[in-house]
């Protein structure tokens, strides 16, 4: 039986609408719509009481400012931080290895080692942890079906979509797909 208070928490969002005019694809800023988005996504995650560990956004502009404008909702622009492993053409297992980095490992008594092998084990025994991660399609839909062990093309995620995948350990294939919000509906 899954203890459900050693779950791991991702909240996963594409970024917001997006200007097609900028030099480059990279310098996109949200459009006014999209602010619009970003906003509401934040409002609707703190009115459930949604709270994160960490907000981490892929370090194009477009995804820095959904990040910064839902961490403002949610009164906690402390937590952003922008990570290259959410940039555009991002791998799902790096994105896995690289965010089971950001929990902290629960110290023991005697030797405080961690190996690698056991670093997932070592961290599905203590406390969950809840992570936003703002990025881009087709990458976000991509993780998350490696997440939960379905095909490649199979989870799509619309501008400013939300999923919520819960994982017993930081592990591929052994997530659950919790939701998946379109933000109209919202």
């Amino acid at each position: 039986m899954l203890n459900f208070a050693q779950m791991f928490a991702l909240f996963i969002l594409r970024h917001a609408d997006a200007d097609t005019k900028a030099p480059t694809d990279a310098e996109r800023f949200l459009s006014e719509k999209g602010m619009d988005q970003a906003r509401k996504i934040g409002r609707f995650l703190r009115d459930q009481g949604i709270q994160f560990d960490q907000i981490l956004t892929s370090p194009l502009v477009r995804a820095r400012q959904t990040g910064d404008l839902v961490a403002g909702e949610l009164g906690r622009s402390d937590l952003v931080a922008y990570v290259d492993f959410l940039a555009i053409g991002m791998n799902p297992a790096t994105v896995l290895k690289r965010l089971s980095q950001y929990a902290p490992v629960p110290k023991e008594s005697g030797s405080t080692k961690v190996t690698p092998d056991k670093l997932s084990d070592k961290l599905a025994s203590r406390p969950a942890h809840s992570f936003l991660l703002v990025g881009h399609e087709p990458d976000l839909g991509e993780f998350i079906a490696y997440l939960i062990g379905s095909g490649q093309d199979t989870i799509h995620l619309k501008k400013a979509g939300l999923a919520k995948v819960t994982l017993p350990k930081w592990k591929a294939g052994v997530g659950t797909l919790e939701f998946l919000l379109i933000e109209k509906y919202l």
